[in-house]
């Protein structure tokens, strides 16, 4: 009786187990259709909208109607590893006009490499000495310093670890001196010694605005750090970019600029992109995630954006979650099979950023990977998802230093 009783058991849970797997296979179904779905719907209806912001194809110093100066400002703290390329980058323009004015600090080899620069005419160099605790109040600090240096012209804003060329210099400012646009923005991509990492090209796929469906010739608050030009007539209006918000330095002026009422106006062609450096290392990326959280959240608590908290609480209980997946294997089957569909939907979602990417640029820009690179997804997207639960548990030292400032 005892074998016949042991017997039953088994096949209750062989049939249990076949019923659950079934489901899962119908489950894993419908998230591979869902995803097809998006692909020819949504995705499709969002890559229309971004081609509908064409920018100039081809674009030369003749076809100017003024040739007006730029100022370009870089703010330069412990940036060693960039600098020199950057301001390198900037004598090799051959735009006529250019005054650099460059605000080094934070380490001798900085202050080194800008002072080298001094044998260039058009070149003022500062010493930028230590701002606040947050770093975008340092940072707007040492802009404000390089902004008492002009008096005339456009001003464009770059980073110390930017490569700007004369192709991305005449696209920026060609809206403000040919259609009387103020202020002109766009992104950035990979320097060109990191655009075949494979890391750097997730990180690429991962950064897609459009493929939210954020299109639109007009933003509202922010503006980019490392390609950013404007009109003097700005800059006089404003004055001095506000040092004292809690909020990042991006976020941060783009208030001030929307306070005036100007308009920010932005490209979308991938050749206007500044090349800028992506995160070299891990321990780079995880400083830049914990950053973009943390402004994330304190621009959110100041528009009083409850969904983005959903949103975020949302990411971190999900990134838990899988986390503890490998885990569950052992503890309850059915929970690890819950948590390998979260995880094949997510990695099917950067699937779909792949293709959007490639049929949103020019052929010479799309990202080309070798098979192996979508088994290299597998193990990003579980670092990115170690990297959110740690930058989590960081935000509670985090909410204590912002207690200390207020």
């Amino acid at each position: 009786m005892n074998l016949i009783y042991r017997v039953i058991k088994l096949i209750e849970y062989l049939l249990d187990l076949i019923s659950f797997m079934y489901f899962f296979f119908i489950l894993l179904l419908f998230v591979i259709v869902y995803n097809i779905f998006l692909i020819f719907v949504r995705d499709r209806t969002y890559l229309k909208a971004y081609k509908r912001f064409k920018d100039n194809l081809e674009i030369t110093i003749d076809d100017l109607i003024d040739i007006p100066l730029v100022n370009i400002i870089i703010p330069a703290w412990k940036e060693g590893k960039y600098l020199n390329n950057c301001l390198l980058s900037i004598t090799e323009l051959s735009y006529p006009k250019i005054k650099a004015i460059v605000n080094a600090g934070g380490d001798s080899e900085t202050i080194e490499i800008a002072e080298s620069f001094k044998k260039y005419n058009n070149f003022k160099i500062l010493r930028q000495m230590e701002g606040k605790s947050r770093a975008a109040f340092g940072k707007i600090k040492a802009l404000n310093e390089c902004i008492d240096y002009v008096s005339e012209g456009l001003i464009y804003f770059i980073d110390a670890d930017c490569y700007v060329t004369d192709d991305i210099l005449l696209r920026i400012i060609f809206p403000i001196v040919n259609e009387n646009e103020n202020v002109v923005i766009n992104t950035y991509r990979p320097l060109k010694s990191q655009e075949n990492r494979s890391f750097i090209k997730y990180l690429q796929l991962s950064r897609i605005g459009a493929f939210r469906g954020k299109v639109k010739r007009y933003t509202s608050v922010m503006v980019s750090g490392s390609n950013t030009c404007m009109t003097y007539k700005v800059l006089k209006a404003i004055g001095k970019f506000s040092e004292n918000r809690l909020i990042s330095e991006d976020c941060s002026r783009g208030y001030d600029i929307i306070s005036k009422n100007f308009k920010i106006y932005c490209l979308f062609d991938y050749r206007s992109r500044m090349y800028s450096a992506y995160p070299d290392s891990l321990k780079e990326y995880f400083k830049q995630r914990k950053r973009y959280i943390e402004n994330s959240l304190l621009l959110s608590h100041k528009k009083r954006n409850i969904k983005y908290f959903v949103k975020f609480f949302v990411m971190i209980l999900v990134s838990i979650y899988l986390l503890i997946t490998p885990f569950l294997l052992v503890l309850h089957f059915g929970l690890f099979l819950l948590g390998i569909i979260i995880f094949i939907y997510i990695y099917l979602i950067k699937i779909r950023k792949y293709l959007f990417f490639n049929k949103m640029v020019a052929n010479e820009y799309q990202i080309r990977v070798r098979t192996i690179f979508f088994v290299k997804i597998i193990f990003y997207i579980y670092f990115e998802i170690l990297v959110n639960v740690f930058t989590f548990f960081n935000l509670l030292s985090f909410v204590k230093k912002l207690k200390k400032m207020n």
